[in-house]
């Protein structure tokens, strides 16, 4: 799992400098296009460029977190997640690192043996039960 989680944020990473060394470019491109003389034909394509580099990065970015969510939710027991990540990105990610997993409250429900054997005592001295099938059972809980 943590090996995961590092290769995922690590993409997280790389499309976050993508985007930014985009828009680095972009910034430098604009000046030098504004300072030229023939800066109108570069800064079309200037833009072109950046634009494409942006929406991919983000697109990279958005896939990544929703990933991450929806991963996170199926271990969780829950179906679905994918949104939380896709449209919060790392909030949505830290939103579903904090559910708490959706079996957790019902496991301690489960009767022990001890609270087994109490209820067929209880039957047992309503006369709904027999002492051998009392016997019986009881043998079955305690594993003797």
């Amino acid at each position: 799992m943590k090996r995961r989680m590092s290769t995922l944020l690590s993409g997280i990473i790389a499309a976050s400098y993508c985007v930014l060394n985009a828009y680095i470019a972009f910034a430098e491109d604009a000046t030098s296009a504004r300072e030229s003389d023939n800066g109108s034909e570069k800064y079309g394509t200037t833009i072109l460029i950046t634009v494409v580099l942006i929406t991919a990065g983000i697109t990279l970015i958005t896939y990544i977190c929703g990933s991450i969510t929806a991963k996170m939710n199926q271990e969780k027991g829950y179906e679905q997640g994918f949104a939380w990540g896709a449209l919060l990105w790392i909030i949505g990610i830290a939103i579903v690192a904090c559910r708490p997993y959706k079996n957790q409250g019902k496991e301690n429900n489960k009767n022990t043996p001890a609270d087994e054997l109490t209820k067929y005592k209880n039957l047992l001295d309503s006369g709904a039960i027999t002492q051998e099938e009392y016997d019986a059972k009881k043998k079955q809980l305690l594993g003797i």
